[in-house]
């Protein structure tokens, strides 16, 4: 489970959601998502991990504007233009670990691939 994930999940409130999800047939099963009117939602029913002014901040963020690149795949990060470096103030981004696909100069010649 990923920290963006988790935090905007409603459960760390205290609160439980459920019926976020469902199929479309009983014969085809296939999850989909549901409007958020659908859902089933009780407040208070447990001591919420985090308090309500960290989730109101946390949604502030999340529904801010980024600004920066995003990757290939089209996905701006959900903390570009907002964490800067403390040591240098340059904006932190996010970069994928690419190791597995390319090879290395040490890693000797490129081995032929199979089918």
């Amino acid at each position: 489970m990923t920290v963006k994930t988790i935090l905007r999940n409603e459960v760390y409130l205290g609160h439980m959601v459920q019926n976020k999800t469902g199929t479309v047939s009983y014969k085809v099963h296939k999850q989909v998502s549901k409007p958020r009117e659908d859902w089933s939602k009780v407040d208070h029913t447990h001591e919420p991990l985090i308090t309500q002014e960290v989730w109101d901040a946390v949604q502030r963020l999340d529904n801010h504007p980024s600004k920066g690149r995003s990757g290939s795949d089209g996905v701006i990060s959900l903390f570009a233009g907002i964490l800067y470096c403390a040591d240098c103030g340059g904006s932190m981004r996010y970069q994928r670990d690419y190791r597995s696909r390319k090879r290395h100069a040490d890693a000797g010649p490129e081995q032929p691939r199979g089918p």
